[in-house]
């Protein structure tokens, strides 16, 4: 008797966890996954929800995502007005043809390339060729010509990071689409052809211009707030005066 009152209780369970998945296909308020976790006495966040399909990405490549006008300085000393983009993340820039298509443009033909009519100070990236790299984890590729004198000159990498679609959990509703984000520049000094690596903060710009000690502390004491770009580059042009 006992083994019968076993068997018709399993028959029950089975048939009440196919009637609520069976339910659960059919009407779309119901998930598959919220009913396994009440069957099994789970939290609902015990097994991640991730019917919803991907989206796509979110946010834009490009320096700017519409063609801009600009300027080409290519390797063979020409220069050339085309309608351009720059893409940060793959760091290539694209130039648009006659025919309405675009094309990327191979780095090496390219020395310099600049934005026209931008709201700010004109944007001049150069391409970096045959520099002796202090970090060997510097970056490579087109840098923001910030500033340029005689000795010394400030570059800025671009970075853009991308960040991939992430399942729900107990923790966080998740996020059913990639998205490319705006990551904070990175500053370089170019000197002698020597690349050098500096942050905004006070100890590190000290360090990489020893011998420019008084000067330095002298403007940082004068003006006020974070160093930011701005600033670097006052720094910077200072230094080589």
């Amino acid at each position: 008797m006992n083994a019968i009152k076993r068997l018709t209780l399993s028959l029950i369970v089975v048939f009440s966890i196919a009637s609520h998945l069976s339910n659960a296909q059919s009407d779309p308020t119901m998930d598959p996954n919220m009913v396994m976790n009440w069957v099994t006495g789970a939290d609902v966040d015990a097994i991640p929800n991730w019917n919803q399909p991907l989206q796509g990405l979110v946010g834009t490549p490009f320096l700017k995502s519409e063609w801009s006008r600009g300027t080409l300085l290519l390797a063979s000393g020409n220069e050339m007005e085309v309608d351009l983009k720059y893409d940060i993340y793959r760091d290539q820039v694209r130039v648009r043809r006659v025919t309405g298509d675009s094309l990327i443009v191979q780095p090496g033909l390219i020395r310099e390339f600049a934005f026209e009519n931008m709201l700010v100070d004109q944007l001049r990236f150069i391409y970096l060729l045959n520099v002796k790299q202090v970090d060997r984890n510097s970056d490579i590729g087109y840098f923001q010509q910030v500033w340029k004198g005689e000795n010394y000159s400030l570059l800025a990498k671009w970075v853009k990071e991308m960040r991939m679609a992430e399942r729900p959990s107990a923790y966080s509703s998740g996020r059913n689409y990639n998205e490319l984000v705006n990551k904070p520049k990175r500053y370089y000094v170019l000197r002698d052809n020597v690349l050098m690596k500096v942050k905004p903060k006070k100890s590190d710009i000290l360090k990489l211009f020893p011998e420019h000690k008084k000067e330095i502390a002298d403007y940082l004491s004068g003006t006020k707030g974070k160093i930011d770009e701005r600033r670097m580059k006052a720094i910077v042009e200072l230094i080589d005066s």
